[in-house]
């Protein structure tokens, strides 16, 4: 996430300490973005009647808020939210997501001293991987799913040093697995049947991914990207049925070997 607050909308997640409890609320100080406030209504607070509102709220604690008015649309020059509204899952799931960038942070921040890196250097580093995706976090997960992509997509000195840092601090959400399917075919055309048949395939799942490429022909390498292995070769049979199908409905042979 940005740490420019302009950017926060109705609806967003934000982690935040309570600074202040008033009778009628509370003002937090927002975590994620130094400097800034939010203020929370007594009618916010918790489902139900409140009589006490400190029986449910106390100055230094940690609380997950959802955004009910950006600071741009509230009238108090703060961010309005709601503790109310924020379920235990969606919680614990936030309380998560920040400690895993509070993670990252310091990670990058012990490679860039090592690498001796200036400030500026270092804060645009961060702010193009913030950029590219989405989170710092997300970052270092992505150069251990898919280093050749990583570094296709990244330039600088401290790139490799990354791909190490991830490989040795980051558990990879995803698992991959990879297969070489071997198609012919003696059809004039047979070249393009080949092509229109490695197009076919396409992820059942929104968190897989599917890549194809050449391993020297007949050969194709089939690579499947995905959150654990039961969906992995799921989609992995998938993509290669499908393939094959076509080819030998054109005339031609296929097969596949698991590497």
């Amino acid at each position: 996430m940005s740490n420019d607050i302009s950017l926060v909308e109705e609806g967003d997640f934000l982690v935040a300490r309570v600074a202040e409890v008033k009778n009628y609320g509370a003002i937090l100080n927002l975590i994620e973005y130094e400097g800034e406030q939010g203020f929370v209504h007594i009618s916010e607070v918790t489902s139900g009647w409140i009589k006490y509102i400190r029986d449910f709220i106390r100055e230094g604690q940690m609380v997950v808020c959802k955004v009910v008015k950006s600071k741009a649309d509230a009238k108090r020059g703060m961010v309005d939210l709601s503790i109310r509204q924020v379920s235990g899952h969606k919680k614990k799931a936030k309380i998560r997501e920040w400690k895993n960038e509070q993670k990252a942070s310091k990670l990058f921040q012990i490679l860039s001293e090592g690498l001796g890196m200036k400030a500026d250097e270092s804060s645009e580093a961060i702010t193009h991987l913030k950029d590219t995706y989405n989170s710092l976090y997300s970052a270092f997960e992505s150069a251990i799913s898919d280093e050749d992509n990583f570094r296709k997509n990244n330039n600088g000195p401290w790139v490799e040093e990354l791909l190490k840092t991830a490989k040795n601090n980051i558990v990879s959400p995803f698992v991959n697995i990879e297969g070489i399917l071997t198609l012919t075919s003696n059809d004039p055309d047979g070249i393009s049947i080949i092509k229109e048949a490695l197009l076919l395939p396409t992820p059942k799942n929104k968190d897989s991914k599917i890549d194809i490429s050449t391993d020297g022909a007949p050969n194709y390498r089939v690579k499947i990207t995905s959150s654990d292995y039961r969906q992995a070769e799921e989609e992995m049979k998938g993509s290669v049925d499908v393939v094959i199908d076509f080819i030998k409905s054109k005339g031609g042979q296929g097969s596949f070997a698991r590497v």
